[in-house]
């Protein structure tokens, strides 16, 4: 019985740490001002011809433009800025419950995208995993595209 009480304070303790760890990395990616961001590989996939086309691939292998910034970050006003491809983007923070969740439309294009950075630090690291989703159509038909990395906080 005494075993079994003091193991019980043992897991209870090791559990209270365990959530303290992430509470307090989510309140560090909540605190952050500005967001680098490593794309990795992900999927892209296209419908031409009626036909799916899916490669699984690195985020642009023909360019070695891998980072992203996201700045300006405002959790008040529920804003930030993201810089990608030397082309500046306003954002709109619309989930802060799960990690912070990203918004941006491009018009016209009707391009909507969403980056979702979870609130969990990578083990023995840093930094935050990440996704990054687009949707949009052209000419040809539908696209789509997901891409993984990982997100350090810079300031």
């Amino acid at each position: 019985m005494k075993k079994t009480v003091l193991l019980i304070i043992a897991l209870s303790f090791i559990c209270n740490m365990v959530g303290a760890q992430e509470k307090k990395d989510l309140e560090d990616l909540l605190g952050a001002k500005e967001l680098l961001l490593h794309i990795g590989k992900g999927a892209s996939t296209s419908w031409e011809e009626n036909e799916e086309k899916i490669n699984i691939e690195e985020w642009h292998r023909h360019s070695n433009k891998q980072i992203a910034f996201i700045d300006k970050i405002d959790m008040k006003k529920r804003t930030a800025s993201l810089m990608l491809h030397q082309i500046r983007r306003d954002l709109k923070i619309i989930d802060i419950d799960s990690g912070i969740t990203f918004l941006f439309t491009e018009n016209p294009g009707g391009r909507n995208s969403l980056i979702t950075i979870f609130p969990k630090k990578i083990k023995d690291s840093n930094k935050y995993v990440f996704v990054y989703s687009s949707h949009f159509e052209l000419k040809e038909g539908p696209r789509a595209f997901q891409y993984y990395g990982e997100c350090e906080i810079a300031e």
